[in-house]
């Protein structure tokens, strides 16, 4: 799919530090795509940000005893509800964009001061 690129819209979201730069397979599918695209990383996020893990971790991490930082090393440095409510305001401007045409939020256009942590990438 990468080499092929793709002809519709896509929002990547990654961890801190993931760029088009930084992951050549996102490199490869943003220059060989055609439709709308849009790339994002919030400052501080981690690779298990994104599923269920940012609100559970934690509490399992205390409940558990584990040593602190582990559940940090996870899900970053964010705090969960911060976090995700940038990923639930981001995807829904993506969906009603392109899924169900509604297109009155700039959110996807660059910069929101309500999601400082939200870093574009292009």
């Amino acid at each position: 799919m990468t080499e092929a690129g793709l002809d519709r819209p896509f929002l990547l979201i990654g961890k801190d530090g993931n760029t088009r730069r930084t992951v050549p397979s996102w490199d490869a599918l943003w220059r060989h795509s055609r439709g709308w695209h849009r790339g994002l990383t919030p400052v501080g996020a981690e690779h298990a940000t994104y599923p269920d893990a940012e609100s559970l971790l934690p509490q399992i991490a205390r409940d558990l005893h584990l040593p602190a930082g582990t559940a940090e090393a996870s899900i970053g440095t964010l705090a969960p509800g911060r976090v995700v409510r940038t990923q639930r305001a981001y995807l829904t401007a993506f969906f009603d964009r392109w899924l169900r045409g509604i297109d009155d939020r700039d959110l996807l256009d660059g910069p929101s001061p309500h999601h400082r942590e939200a870093r574009f990438f292009g």
